[in-house]
């Protein structure tokens, strides 16, 4: 029996016959079965899992497509089991793509021993894994420790390596820690063999920590991933944690536009589509000179959810369309919400490098994305955004995120080795309203560089976890205005920090005025930036202490020599505050004596 959902770009529904499906077991078979040989053999009984095990191969060994043939004609959960080792299928003996899930209520788990390890791989002229393959519906398949690669849709449906799904009733699929890399579709113009790495039409499929890497969709849709539900049912789709890198498309269809490098996400109203936590990078959809293409990284109709996710390096290369462009990403209908994703250096050669969204019939909210510079999208240093077309369509891209930087202390002693905590910070966005408090953030890892003025920097290169990053500044032996800048693609910024010298007053810590008299004394200190002064005690008269340090002003007249002790304060901000117990001392005003009475001087005559 062979899978006949034609699917892709205006594509209809085929459904094959379906007969002869074999009868389950007794749901008391053994579960689980070991695979112990890494060749493609058949030649063991696979009635059902305990026949199986009773009577394997030659040498007592159990192979892959055995173990899989075999849970398929057992009811109830099966696991199988698969080790280190390559697991070459052979198409040249009549085997070809391995069939899971034959039957409708299969429960089949392959588990292998972690993607570096365990590799089931295509000769290269037949898919790898063909999930559901009698289209019966209601087959749960989940795959785990493995790497599919080699795969090869020598019948043109698509799904090189893993094709599965069946909209009613439907399947559900499971995929984690796996990686899917280099399958091919037979496809060089149509548009209706989607999905080079994978292909999954109706059900629910998630794929967790994996990683998609170098598929190839032909002229279809989905390089990397090809999911879609039919009308009118409805799916799901999840992609998590996981690195979308380096799948392609090329369109040679003048008639047909196509997207979706890396994921192609088609869905009807009513499903839910997310993705979360994902990388986008290196994918790139190329349309010849009359195939117009978008979304180099990401495709979507009918609206999703991606949050935290990376975009970058992603190209749509074709001629002018007005639905061309979006190197990261094209939203042709639904409605999306596109947050706290890092959307930076995607490019494509019309339209807008970053997105495209169809103001024909998309509504997008994309608030709280960083775009790689701090002015928004479509301003220098920033990927573009736009949205095309006139009708009930719209693309809201702001508030957008923006680099900070913060130094705690902002002033520092020069020379004695004091330090501050400077952060760089993706969580407050251009309306200065923090974002921390809504448990999103862009995604870790996204590089921060550091350097400094007046001081050094460790370490000079950093990551973002949770949306910050933090280096210690430490000052050096020169004074001044100096800072430490923290660079994130495209933006700088610097946190200003201080370098000076504690004040210590330097004159006398006593003066003497003389009553009645005006008299001055000068308070000076050193230390940089230049202190300033302020007393505290009593002051009589008009005797005052600006803040330059000049004591001024005049004494009344009272009998005797009088001491006003007060205490001086020179600040600068840096270090501890100089203090001096500063005595005044006041003596009494001067006198003059009065001429003799009656004395006169001489006349002359």
């Amino acid at each position: 029996m062979v899978r006949t959902i034609a699917a892709g770009v205006g594509a209809a529904v085929v459904l094959a016959a379906v007969s002869g499906s074999l009868l389950p077991m007794p749901a008391s078979a053994a579960t689980v079965v070991n695979v112990s040989t890494t060749s493609d053999v058949v030649d063991g009984d696979t009635g059902s899992v305990s026949a199986l095990i009773n009577t394997p191969g030659a040498g007592a060994n159990i192979s892959l497509r055995e173990a899989i043939e075999a849970a398929d004609n057992t009811s109830g959960p099966v696991t199988i089991d698969v080790p280190a080792g390559t697991y070459t299928l052979t198409t040249g003996v009549g085997f070809g793509q391995l069939a899971v899930g034959t039957v409708s209520g299969s429960n089949i788990t392959i588990s292998g021993a972690g993607p570096g390890a365990t590799t089931i791989a295509g000769d290269g002229t037949d898919r790898v894994l063909s999930l559901d393959p009698n289209l019966v519906g209601n087959v749960t398949v989940a795959i785990s420790g493995v790497t599919i690669t080699g795969g090869h849709d020598q019948d043109g449906f698509g799904g090189a390596g893993i094709i599965g799904g069946n909209p009613s009733p439907p399947d559900t699929t499971t995929l984690s820690n796996c990686v899917v890399t280099n399958n091919t579709t037979t496809s060089s113009s149509s548009t209706n063999s989607p999905g080079g790495g994978i292909q999954y039409i109706g059900g629910a499929l998630s794929i967790d920590s994996c990683t998609i890497s170098d598929n190839s969709s032909g002229s279809s849709p989905g390089g990397g991933v090809d999911f879609e539900t039919l009308s009118p049912h409805i799916g799901s789709f999840s992609l998590t944690n996981s690195t979308v890198s380096g799948n392609t498309l090329t369109n040679k269809d003048a008639s047909a536009f196509v997207g979706g490098g890396g994921v192609h996400a088609q869905a009807e109203p009513g499903s839910t589509v997310a993705l979360t936590g994902d990388t986008f990078t290196g994918n790139t959809a190329t349309g010849s000179s009359t195939g117009p293409v978008g979304g180099g990284g990401l495709w979507l109709e009918g609206g999703a959810t991606v949050t935290g996710s990376t975009f970058t390096g992603n190209q749509a290369n074709g001629p002018a369309n007005t639905l061309a462009g979006g190197g990261a990403i094209n939203l042709e209908t639904g409605s999306t919400t596109l947050s706290f994703s890092r959307i930076v250096g995607n490019s494509a050669s019309h339209g807008p490098g970053g997105v495209l969204n169809d103001g024909v019939q998309a509504v997008t909210t994309a608030t709280d994305n960083w775009w790689g510079c701090n002015t928004g999208p479509s301003t220098t240093g920033c990927d573009a955004a736009t949205n095309s077309g006139g009708g009930t369509g719209s693309l809201t891209t702001g508030p957008w995120l923006k680099l900070t930087a913060t130094a705690v202390p902002t002033k520092l002693l020069a020379g004695l080795g004091h330090t501050s905590t400077v952060t760089a910070s993706l969580t407050h966005d251009s309306n200065n309203a923090d974002t921390s408090g809504s448990g999103h953030h862009v995604p870790d890892g996204i590089a921060v560089g550091y350097s400094s003025t007046l001081g050094g920097v460790a370490p000079t290169n950093n990551t973002l976890s949770s949306g910050t990053a933090t280096m210690t500044y430490t000052a050096g032996v020169t004074t001044g205005n100096g800072g430490a800048t923290a660079t994130v693609d495209h933006q700088s910024v610097t946190a200003a920090i201080g370098v000076g010298i504690a004040p210590t007053i330097t004159s006398a810590d006593n003066a003497t005025f003389t009553a009645t008299l005006a008299n001055t004394f000068t308070v000076t200190a050193t230390g940089t930036p230049a202190p300033t002064f302020s007393e505290a005690g009593t002051l009589p008269g008009t005797v005052s202490l600006n803040s330059a340090g000049v004591l001024s002003g005049t004494f009344p007249q009272i009998a005797g020599s009088t001491t006003y002790p007060i205490t001086i304060t020179a600040s600068n901000g840096y270090g501890i505050d100089a203090t001096q117990s500063f005595t005044r001392r006041r003596s009494p005003a001067p006198t003059t004596s009065p001429s003799p009475r009656g004395s006169r001087a001489p006349r002359s005559r």
